[in-house]
């Protein structure tokens, strides 16, 4: 079934093929991971294309979210250290958070932080289902 994963890795985006997706065994794996992982024929590769059709396969997204929260986690956080030192943003309560505050926010799961690891949860399971 390499044909299902190289299909799938074909309509990533080319910006979203190193960021993580999936974790496995306490390590994250991005869709480049994935597929040379499947192409290569390994038993890694196995385990992980099982993973991927399994998550292609749920019909309940929001059952993925708390699965998916360390992948989401992960992602924000990397987003988080890209943005520029004088990042800040207005939060919805009108409190203004800076890119340190982000990252902390992030780093406790609380308010702004846990919302943005739930997108990047739901992120990484919509690219698992493309």
């Amino acid at each position: 079934m390499r044909a299902l994963i190289e299909m799938w890795y074909s309509r990533i985006p080319a910006h979203e093929r190193d960021k993580p997706v999936l974790s496995y065994r306490g390590r994250l794996y991005t869709p480049s991971d994935i597929y040379r992982e499947v192409v290569a024929g390994t038993r890694l590769g196995e385990e992980l294309q099982r993973l991927v059709e399994a998550v292609r396969l749920s019909t309940s997204v929001n059952a993925l979210v708390a699965q998916f929260w360390g992948v989401g986690k992960a992602r924000a956080l990397k987003w988080v250290e890209a943005l520029p030192e004088n990042f800040s943003i207005v939060a919805v309560d009108g409190s203004v958070v800076d890119k340190k505050g982000l990252r902390m926010l992030i780093e406790a799961e609380r308010g702004l932080g846990a919302k943005a690891i739930e997108t990047e949860a739901l992120a990484a399971i919509q690219l698992l289902k493309a």
